[in-house]
């Protein structure tokens, strides 16, 4: 696996993005979280996703303070024949996210676009979505 490291937009950003980029879920999951109670900002349980926070704000989930997010990064990835490139697959067949190392951090697949850069059997990966969505890099470096 290949790595490219990239720079982040920093300011206020809504809260399930901040807790998706500390790698603890998936925005999606993150507000569900939200939505049980589990995260707080400044000591203020959330009861909406509908919040932005910056960067001096105190967020906590389950009580325990966030973990500082990694740097963007990027990755090459030779996907096998046989797995499908999602995280939850409702059909319960092999994903590539379950094959990856599990030392890696959340990623997110970059789309079938980017094969010419990657090859045919290769896919692009990202560890923040708002990066991978902007498709701006080139990978012939």
């Amino acid at each position: 696996m290949k790595t490219a490291d990239a720079a982040t937009a920093e300011g206020p950003q809504r809260i399930a993005k901040i807790l998706a980029r500390a790698g603890l879920c998936s925005r999606r999951d993150a507000e569900r979280w939200i939505a049980e109670g589990r995260v707080s900002v400044d000591g203020r349980v959330l009861t909406t996703p509908a919040v932005t926070v910056g960067d001096s704000a105190n967020i906590r989930v389950d009580g325990k303070p966030l973990p500082e997010p990694e740097r963007v990064r990027l990755w090459r990835y030779h996907k096998p024949a046989g797995l499908v490139t999602t995280h939850r697959d409702e059909k319960g067949r092999p994903t590539v996210f379950a094959a990856l190392p599990k030392e890696l951090p959340r990623l997110i697949s970059i789309g079938r676009g980017y094969d010419r850069l990657v090859g045919q059997a290769g896919r692009a990966y990202a560890n923040d979505r708002s990066y991978a969505q902007k498709g701006f890099w080139d990978w012939s470096d």
